[in-house]
This record gives structure tokens, sequence and C-alpha cells, in this order.
């Protein structure tokens, strides 16, 4: 039995370490973010009035700017600011909205706690 408690309190000693880590990993990124690698013609794109994307030029963004984590949160926002309906839920209000495969801080945060 003791070296069952033994390896138990091991392997969680090192879960925290990990758990941290991937905590202190996230700030890093979040304060790096950066314009400089952003094609200010897809800025546009995603801010026109006149245009909206669809889930298969949507997937191309999400495929280009992979990493690159101020494009990321901009891509999120969009897929967010789309998937608001205005008025009555329809059927028709999900034809418009996108699937986003970045997730927020936030959420990578609330996902690794559950995880731990």
């Amino acid at each position: 039995m003791e070296k069952i408690e033994d390896s138990k309190r091991l392997a969680f000693e090192e879960l925290e370490e990990v758990y941290y880590s991937y905590l202190e990993r996230l700030d890093k990124k979040a304060k790096s973010i950066t314009g400089a690698d952003i094609d200010k013609s897809d800025i546009i794109l995603l801010e026109s009035e006149l245009y909206t994307l669809n889930q298969e030029e949507f997937d191309v963004l999400q495929d280009k700017y992979e990493g690159n984590r101020s494009m990321e949160r901009i891509l999120a926002g969009y897929a967010s600011k789309r998937g608001k309906a205005d008025g009555e839920i329809s059927i028709d209000r999900f034809k418009g909205m996108l699937v986003c495969r970045f997730m927020s801080d936030e959420e990578k945060k609330k996902a690794c706690q559950q995880i731990v």
C-alpha cells in the first residue's frame, strides 16, 4: 500500500507540474499577440458587410492562421458574431453559423482544469 501511495503522490506531483507549465505557456502566448502576421485583405473581408464567409471559406482562413494567436481570436470572434441570431430562434439560424476550432484562453484553462 505504501508503494501505491508513493506512486500516486508522484503522479499527482507530475500532473500538477504539467498543469502549471501549461497555464504559464498560455499566459506567455497571450502576451505575445501581434498583428504583424495578418493579411490586411483578410481583415477587410471579415469586416465586410457585403460578404459573409461560408464554412468552407472560413476553414481556409482557419488553416492559414492556425498558430497565429491574434488571428485565431479574430476568427473566433467572427464565428461567434455570426452565430448570434436576431429575433426568434429558428432552423434557418443554424444555416449561417460557423464552426470555429480555436478555443479562447479561458476555454483552454477550463478544459485543462477538468482534465486534471
